[in-house]
């Protein structure tokens, strides 16, 4: 609102009644009232995201509130506003994570379930039992680790499998439980196998449990069970299987504060003999965690990753989600697989080690530019031969008779930021990774394609990375050959800092051979290597992300970008012309006052 001072400022009658200095005035400053009218209206406007509020606000998407009315098993991590487990409902997690910006409210149960690996070398949840076995002794398992070890195997019927434990918990705090989430959550939660039997039907020791990790600002934990599970094997002639590890129970909450719930993280339980003379190892217990977070939570509530500060990959890892930081560090002899997420640094990426892109889960990709699979061949099972998957190159031809056709390379894309923004927005992996090769349908699967890598940073030091595709089989099986898999693309967005570039093996996974080497199924079509220097908001976080913000604008203290300053500029000055021409115009024709 603009108060007016002084009396009006279109007169009610014929001429003015305002003194010559005021009529002045009015016709100096109403230009630049103008120009700062229209700076307001600018200044609504969106304009170039720099590291504003309105870039933050304008992309965080809006939460809602989810109730778990029937039991339920995760297969994605889930972010609500609110989140409430029903009575009588059971929630499977399976790994995943529970993030709510406000009440977390488990009025049922809530169980992880079994684990997907055996050993988890970083993880505070329970290692696994020791099995027990005279007869096969020689491939009896010690229990698998976690941070602590297993439970020695026994090969003698008068002692007993070791039991696993627990290990000593960690000192909490925000930072590390970003770092743990961004990099996989579950190999640090997670608890360990049981030692198994080899070459027997109890090859498999008891499972471990997964960990769990849940958020709120109010947590109301209610009933949490992540035991390992049992060993096997009782009166079986063959041996005992260990328990498996309980998995660990992480807890973190905000001003709401926490209500403890009943936690079951038991390791679990050994296997006996007929005569209940002797046992196998139970798996060591997982442990509950709480870390309150005040004001600042660990992970985004809004389902983005998190920013987190630098990390250094000291152990081999899989990637499970995008990893954004200031600086990521690959250390020698660790090999990070990165299973088609990004991994954007704001500052410096230096790969000391290797980053493998892992194997790509679809069998085609029609838009990507990795490499496209080669086909099958076979003369006996001539109708079950296919081609090798396509991605925007066409897969290598099945045959009957002859050597399979073998996949190729798309023709480059042209790299813009603008197209590796689109490609972020839909997925990246769409985009870099090669398609699976033919199969003999029904026998042999084809090779698979390799996943694609993306790596953005201003300063990219890209090392080793490795992205081919996996090779056919079916080679003197009589029955047929597969193809080769697809290699991927690697895309290295890199700042002002540059490039160092490195070893890049995206060759297509080889074809199978016959045994006299006559005929052989086609080879994936190799991937490429895609690069691009950006110097301005980073395309992988379309523009709104850790790396490279734009710099200052000459408006920036208004919220204005320099196309819309300079707007600003020309109408005030403009604006101010004229009001120097009406004022010397009305100085020369003036007449004196009468006396």
């Amino acid at each position: 609102m603009i108060t007016l001072i002084g009396g009006p400022m279109i007169p009610v009658h014929g001429r003015s009644d305002m003194p010559a200095i005021q009529r002045r005035a009015a016709r100096l400053w109403t230009p630049v009232v103008i120009g700062f009218l229209l700076l307001a209206v600018l200044t609504s406007i969106p304009g170039e995201s720099g590291p504003s509020e309105r870039a933050s606000v304008a992309n965080t998407p809006a939460l809602s509130s989810v109730i778990f009315s029937t039991s339920t098993a995760l297969t994605s991590n889930v972010f609500a506003a609110n989140i409430t487990i029903d009575p009588g409902v059971t929630l499977t997690t399976n790994g995943f994570s529970l993030v709510a910006a406000g009440t977390f409210d488990n009025l049922g149960s809530m169980v992880t379930g079994p684990s997907s690996g055996t050993s988890y070398p970083d993880s505070y949840g329970g290692s696994g039992g020791g099995a027990d076995s005279a007869t096969y002794c020689s491939t009896a398992e010690d229990g698998y680790a976690t941070e602590v070890p297993g439970g020695a195997v026994s090969c003698a019927n008068t002692t007993n499998g070791g039991p696993g434990s627990t290990p000593t918990p960690p000192n909490l705090n925000s930072s590390l439980v970003a770092n743990w989430f961004g990099t996989g959550i579950q190999s640090y939660l997670s608890g360990a196998s049981g030692g198994g039997i080899g070459g027997t039907d109890l090859s498999q020791g008891g499972p471990g449990a997964h960990g769990v990790y849940v958020q709120a600002s109010t947590l109301v934990a209610g009933a949490i069970g992540a035991a390992g599970g049992p060993g096997s094997g009782t009166c079986s002639g063959i041996g005992l299987t260990g328990g498996g590890g309980g998995g660990t129970i992480l807890l973190a909450f905000g001003a709401g504060g926490l209500m403890a719930g009943t936690y079951n993280v038991a390791g679990g339980a050994e296997a006996l003999t007929c005569d209940g003379t002797h046992w196998s190892g139970h798996g060591g217990s997982g442990q509950t965690l709480t870390l309150s977070y005040g004001s600042s939570p660990p992970v985004p509530v809004n389902g983005g990753p998190p920013v987190l500060g630098s990390i250094t990959f000291t152990f081999s890892t899989n990637l499970t989600s995008e990893i954004l930081a200031d600086n990521v560090t690959v250390d020698p002899g660790v090999m990070l697989t990165t299973n088609g997420f990004g991994v954007i640094a704001s500052n410096l990426f230096d790969n000391e080690g290797t980053v493998v892109g892992g194997v790509a889960p679809l069998n085609e990709y029609p838009d990507s530019f990795g490499g496209s699979g080669g086909g099958s061949s076979s003369a006996t099972y001539c109708a079950d031969t296919e081609d090798g998957f396509s991605t925007s190159a066409p897969g290598g031809s099945a045959t009957c008779s002859a050597n399979g056709g073998s996949g190729s390379t798309p023709i480059s894309p042209t790299v813009t930021p603008a197209l590796v923004a689109t490609w972020n927005a839909s997925g990246t992996a769409n985009y870099l990774s090669g398609a699976r090769g033919g199969a003999i349908i029904g026998a042999f699967p084809g090779g698979a394609g390799a996943a694609g890598v993306f790596i953005e940073a201003s300063t990219l030091v890209a090392g080793d990375i490795a992205a081919q595709g996996q090779p056919g089989t079916g080679t003197c099986s009589a029955i047929g050959l597969s193809g080769g898999g697809g290699g991927a693309a690697v895309l290295l967005v890199y700042g002002q800092g540059g490039l160092t570039s490195g070893d890049y093996n995206v060759s297509g996974g080889a074809g199978a051979g016959s045994c006299d080497g006559l005929v052989s199924s086609g080879s994936g079509g190799s991937g490429q290597v895609l690069t691009l220097e950006s110097n301005g908001s980073s395309p992988g976080t379309g523009g709104t992300g850790p790396n490279h913000s734009p710099s200052g604008t000459r408006g920036e203290f208004l919220g204005l970008s320099d196309v819309e300053w300079y707007i600003v500029l020309a109408v005030v000055a403009l604006g101010a012309s004229a009001a120097a021409a009406v004022t010397f115009h009305s100085r020369r024709h003036r007449t004196s006052p009468p006396k």
